[in-house]
């Protein structure tokens, strides 16, 4: 049996005897608007608004919470920028540190280098040449 939704009027089609709303969102909805006292459903109140026209007010309200936004998304480059030096920073200092540890290696084989030089001199040299 056809029969017209209670809240958006929309024609439906009744599976029970005592449905009167055509999906239980439009149900909730019903239950909402009777609470609340209004007399049209939520997306026609929505509809109403939306074609209202803005006032100065709310026009002057609209610019300022759009420069709001302009001055937070440039907070937010500012701190992304800032995260990407200490990211960079944080790479180069252990870079630094790498390069210092590489140095005490080379030092501690130049130290054995030196103390082995003289011996491995007089290994090398052949004996019967006069010195």
């Amino acid at each position: 049996m056809k029969k017209h939704c209670e809240n958006c009027s929309k024609e439906f089609e009744q599976k029970q005897d005592h449905q009167k709303f055509c999906s239980s969102s439009c149900r909730t909805e019903n239950h909402y608007r009777k609470k609340f006292g209004l007399k049209e459903p939520f997306k026609a109140e929505l509809n109403a608004y939306q074609t209202e026209t803005i006032t100065d007010d709310e026009k002057r309200l609209k610019t300022a919470l759009n420069a709001d936004k302009g001055i937070f998304d440039r907070l937010l480059d500012e701190r992304e920028a800032r995260m990407t030096d200490k990211i960079k920073l944080a790479q180069a200092e252990m870079r630094i540190q790498m390069l210092e540890k590489e140095v005490e290696d080379a030092k501690g084989f130049a130290t054995i280098a030196r103390e082995l030089a003289p011996a491995l001199a007089q290994l090398l040299t052949p004996i019967n040449q006069p010195k």
